[in-house]
């Protein structure tokens, strides 16, 4: 009877430690991974340098995903690109601020750096692509649109956009029709400049509506 015992006894242990030996391993890949991630994000990492992480690890930012494996996945940081740089990522990865999608398939996207590009820069992108800030969109097509980097543009420059287009911070609408918007950049107006602006237009801080038509206002800078 003693043996039986025994014998019970052993086989119990043998199954905890079979069934306990892969979460132990699961744990220890996590912490090691947890680590790792700590190390990610304190070194200064340059831009290029790549760093297998697990796959459910969350991706730090300013980094793509180039790589998935079963249970890895290969990270590559674009902090530092140069503007006009180019990478191919997997389709899951997250996209950095300021890059933007020239065209995807089924499992990849091909993005595209355009942060700090010069004013009047025009670049064609996929239209599943989001539109950075001061960027406008200036032409639609079936499966691209163009858009225009505004940042830089001079007092008084007008810029006719698609009716989709955001409008840049500090610009107003001057008319628009189904389809298109002429907009224009009053930043670095003088004081007591008048300005007449669609009716439906926002306008910066600083500005007062002075008088109103049926399809127009006038607004003056009075300082901010």
């Amino acid at each position: 009877m003693l043996r039986k015992v025994s014998l019970i006894m052993i086989c119990l242990l043998a199954v905890v430690f079979i069934w306990d030996a892969p979460i132990q391993a699961q744990s220890s890949f996590d912490t090691e991974n947890y680590e790792l991630q700590l190390e990610i994000v304190k070194s200064d990492a340059s831009f290029g340098d790549t760093q297998i992480v697990s796959r459910d690890s969350e991706v730090p930012l300013g980094w793509v995903v180039i790589e998935y494996n079963i249970h890895t996945k290969t990270i590559k940081n674009m902090n530092g690109a140069p503007f006009g740089y180019t990478q191919t990522t997997c389709i899951q990865s997250p996209i950095p601020w300021n890059w933007v999608i020239l065209e995807s398939d089924q499992y990849t996207r091909v993005i595209k750096n355009i942060s700090s590009g010069p004013f009047g820069h025009t670049e064609i992108i996929s239209q599943e692509s989001r539109v950075p800030s001061w960027w406008v969109i200036i032409e639609y097509n079936k499966h691209t649109k163009t858009i225009k980097n505004m940042n830089g543009a001079p007092f008084g420059y007008t810029q006719t956009t698609c009716i989709q287009s955001s409008t840049p911070w500090d610009w107003v609408i001057l008319e628009s029709n189904e389809y298109t918007r002429v907009i224009k950049n009053i930043t670095g107006a003088p004081l007591g400049y008048t300005e007449i602006i669609s009716r439906d237009s926002p306008y910066p801080s600083g500005w007062v509506v002075i008088s109103y038509e049926e399809k127009t206002k006038t607004i003056k800078y009075i300082g901010s």
